[in-house]
């Protein structure tokens, strides 16, 4: 867990797997784990900011990264498999991946809250249980999608424009 860690922290070349957990309300209404009851991902975010670079998240039970809040960049990850979304961003903040791939997730390839923005460059996206991306503010360049369940892309519709206007060199393969 990285909780209210300084604006400076970072990981770099590091493999994380088999995590993750289901943490449930415990006895008397006590409270299970650091985020409370709910589940839990090889890599799990609050209230941080962190730089994340050239890792892998795989064979996670729920999420490959759960990020409650803060500001995230993540440079030559690979995500996937999880059991679960690959990348999970529920609450106030950014999101930033560069040059990553997120694939073979159960879920979603990445999920990101109505409270937080998502920029996408020179990813792919594939083969993922469910949509591969959802977000509702989000920036998605020069990124490669394919093979996922559901949609490629579900944005809202500040960002639908952008996805395939002249320029954003995105590529959307069969689904």
């Amino acid at each position: 867990f990285l909780d209210y860690a300084l604006a400076s922290s970072s990981l770099e070349g590091c493999t994380i797997r088999y995590g993750g957990a289901r943490q449930s309300v415990g006895y008397a209404g006590a409270n299970n784990g650091p985020l409370g009851s709910g589940d839990y991902g090889c890599l799990n975010v609050s209230a941080a900011d962190l730089s994340l670079g050239s890792s892998k998240l795989s064979h996670c039970q729920y999420f490959g990264a759960r990020i409650d809040s803060g500001e995230v960049i993540a440079t030559s990850l690979e995500v996937g498999p999880t059991g679960g979304v690959g990348i999970l961003h529920s609450g106030a903040g950014s999101l930033t991946i560069d040059g990553c791939k997120i694939t073979n997730n159960a879920g979603r390839g990445i999920s990101v809250g109505a409270d937080a923005t998502l920029e996408l460059n020179a990813c792919e996206i594939r083969d993922n249980g469910e949509r591969g991306v959802y977000a509702n503010l989000a920036t998605i360049t020069k990124t490669t999608f394919g093979g996922n369940a559901s949609f490629p892309v579900s944005l809202g519709a500040p960002s639908i424009a952008a996805l395939v206007a002249g320029g954003s060199e995105n590529v959307f393969e069969t689904n």
